[in-house]
């Protein structure tokens, strides 16, 4: 009986532990149009990731913590005046994962670099 209380326990306090795995993501974001971006916001699991001023081929990064399975909601604002608008991709809450958003001139797309 008092092996069944340890065991119960220690089954107990490993689901505690798996319960409060914190899963990470990270987005990569690249200019691929030819005007230089002046604001850009991914907003990713009720986080939002702010970026200034990225020059055209140039590439930023950003992380965030999953708390839940949700999308990219991805707004971009070029210097010129245009912008672009879009809700792209999916994050699964389980899993670490990584993800890169390309900025073109007229589109957004999104590649998964890695899960795990």
């Amino acid at each position: 009986m008092k092996q069944n209380f340890i065991t119960n326990c220690f089954i107990g306090f490993l689901g505690i532990l798996l319960a409060c795995t914190q899963y990470k993501g990270e987005i990569e974001l690249i200019n691929n149009a030819e005007q230089l971006i002046s604001h850009a916001e991914i907003k990713v699991c009720n986080q939002t990731l702010v970026f200034e001023n990225i020059e055209p081929n140039q590439r930023v990064v950003g992380q965030f913590k999953i708390s839940s399975d949700c999308y990219y909601e991805v707004k971009i604002q070029f210097s010129g005046g245009g912008s672009l608008s879009e809700e792209i991709g999916y994050v699964a809450d389980g899993f670490n994962i990584s993800n890169r958003i390309l900025i073109e001139k007229s589109k957004i797309s999104i590649e998964l670099i890695k899960i795990e």
